[in-house]
């Protein structure tokens, strides 16, 4: 069975598949502080020891610098990294941010608690 994850755009429960992946962050939703998750795949990173392995597929964050050309976003385990203040994503004219999605504070700590305990951040 796959997961259930709270989708904060449309407010309502989705379950995870190839053809109903969360969706992209709209540009209503770039501001500091927003609680976001990588889309896409893993990315293995060269990491500085304490650093997870992976910058897992959901891996958690918050947005630091939501300019749209070049969103920053904070991530659980990198807070010290390059990839928390040199690695950003841009806006589509379309308005949305197609490497980010927006999670509630809820499953932010939930997906934090997981990093911390060298887990994947979701289940699928």
């Amino acid at each position: 069975m796959l997961p259930m994850i709270f989708d904060a755009q449309i407010g309502l429960n989705v379950t995870l598949t190839p053809e109903n992946e969360p969706p992209p962050l709209p540009s209503e939703l770039f501001r500091v502080g927003q609680a976001v998750a990588l889309l896409g795949d893993d990315i293995n990173v060269d990491r500085r020891e304490g650093e997870p392995l992976f910058f897992y597929r959901g891996h958690p964050g918050r947005i630091t610098d939501p300019n749209g050309m070049h969103i920053l976003t904070e991530w659980v385990g990198f807070e010290e990294s390059p990839w928390s203040f040199a690695f950003g994503f841009t806006a589509f004219h379309d308005g949305t941010c197609r490497g980010l999605t927006a999670i509630t504070e809820e499953e932010y700590a939930i997906r934090a608690k997981a990093i911390a305990e060298g887990k994947r951040p979701t289940t699928d």
